[in-house]
């Protein structure tokens, strides 16, 4: 994770002090375009009660490649109750080696740890040493777009994805050290753009969870 960003994909909830209630509020009403929100993509969704779009970071990557969608909880003011799926655009992003993907040791953001985009990021996440497959890629659909869908477990490891835009890889929090996750990912080819949908969170809170982000993304169209 990032100073100043919520990155739930990869940090859990360590949410830094630079973000407040204050910039988000709940939200209701027609689909929201988070292309008005800067994200290099039209994608219209429906944000209910409790949900927002959490304002672009500075210090994090760019608005245009990266979105995260919060559920702040209540009270509102409560980060630790902050919590909600990642959406990014991955043309051009990197991932990190395998070899040493998978560490607890401290790190911090190194570009000559991270390769090329994998011909099958799916097969690259699953082989991953300590990663357990929860439930195996599969088609499945969004806002009339067909893509694929992974859910794993990660043992504690360092961050795997850096995007093209930004200056240092997503995740990882002080340590550089992504805690134990229950992670789904859903890629998706959207006129030529990759776009990753990801939520990640301790097991338990998954499965709780779980149901509502579905919910959300299925209020997805392109």
């Amino acid at each position: 994770m990032k100073a100043g960003r919520v990155w739930v994909l990869f940090a859990g909830l360590a949410v830094a002090s630079a973000w407040t209630a204050s910039a988000l509020s709940s939200s209701s009403g027609p689909p929201l375009d988070v292309a008005t929100k800067g994200f290099g993509l039209h994608m219209k969704l429906t944000l209910p009660r409790h949900w927002q779009v959490l304002p672009s970071d500075p210090n994090g990557p760019p608005a245009s490649e990266a979105i995260t969608l919060i559920h702040v909880g209540t009270p509102s003011t409560d980060e630790s109750l902050w919590w909600g799926p990642d959406i990014m655009l991955v043309n051009g992003a990197r991932v990190h080696r395998p070899s040493d993907a998978v560490s607890g040791q401290p790190a911090t953001p190194d570009p000559s740890k991270f390769i090329p985009w994998p011909s099958d990021f799916f097969r690259y996440l699953s082989a991953l040493h300590g990663v357990k497959v929860v439930s195996a890629p599969r088609r499945m659909m969004i806002g009339g777009i067909r893509g694929t869908q992974l859910t794993i477990q990660t043992p504690p490891m360092h961050p795997i994805i850096w995007l093209k835009g930004d200056h240092a890889w997503i995740g990882g929090g002080p340590s550089g050290v992504d805690p134990p996750l229950t992670r789904r990912f859903i890629l998706l080819d959207v006129r030529g753009k990759k776009l990753l949908l990801v939520f990640a969170e301790p097991a338990a809170r998954f499965r709780s969870h779980r149901p509502m982000v579905q919910q959300l993304l299925s209020s997805i169209q392109f």
